[in-house]
């Protein structure tokens, strides 16, 4: 699949909740809310609304088929190791990115799930591994912001090895930046039941001390 037909998808979402004139389906409804009449008013909200599910469930299901035969545990070593990237998969990437954009909430554990696909954006890996550019569900999960935070602690150590360091870009990049990633951290660690996932919930904070 290629970025076309993530725009066909998207674009047929919209038309169909809408109406068939697309963009002018969507410029009449904005256009709506302007009407003295409450009820007029409430249909044009009741079609956006339904417009911005529909696309949000159109990218999951792209999300969903794309990587349906995704190698997790091998992707991003076959290709540190020379053997290529298959190309099929970027649509994934466009997909979690529109995701992001429309701060789309009720995606959250489908970004999750995801946090080990990878997506280069360079010829070769660098020596450190994938950069969080490289991890599509990172930079969407951080613009959705914190109804991310919890769903990806929850997940911390479960969804694969390449996914603990997504996590911890996930929380700097949401609760470090606004100076509350300790506080937030030693909640999550205080309020943990299983021991195992207590312990990594402390590792993380550990290195969030202070920031």
């Amino acid at each position: 699949m290629s970025r076309t037909i993530v725009v066909l998808l998207v674009g047929c979402s919209l038309a169909g909740a809408l109406g068939a004139a697309g963009d002018q389906g969507a410029e009449k409804a904005v256009e709506r809310l302007k009407s003295a009449d409450a009820a007029v008013r409430a249909k044009a909200q009741a079609e956006i609304r339904s417009a911005y599910d529909e696309t949000v469930q159109a990218l999951e299901a792209l999300v969903e088929e794309t990587l349906k035969d995704y190698p997790h545990e091998t992707a991003a070593s076959d290709f540190e190791e020379g053997k290529g990237y298959d190309p099929k998969y970027r649509p994934a990437a466009s997909a979690m990115q529109l995701l992001g954009e429309m701060r789309a909430v009720h995606s959250v554990p489908l970004l999750v799930r995801h946090l080990d696909f990878f997506c280069p954006i360079r010829e070769h890996m660098l020596s450190t591994g994938p950069s969080p550019e490289e991890i599509p569900a990172v930079g969407a999960l951080v613009k959705i912001g914190l109804p991310a935070i919890g769903p990806v602690l929850e997940n911390h150590g479960v969804v694969g090895r390449r996914a603990s360091a997504a996590t911890w870009w996930v929380v700097e990049g949401v609760l470090a930046r606004e100076g509350i990633a300790e506080p937030y951290l030693t909640r999550a660690v205080a309020e943990e039941k299983d021991p195992k996932k207590k312990e990594l919930l402390e590792r993380l904070l550990e290195g969030f001390k202070g920031k």
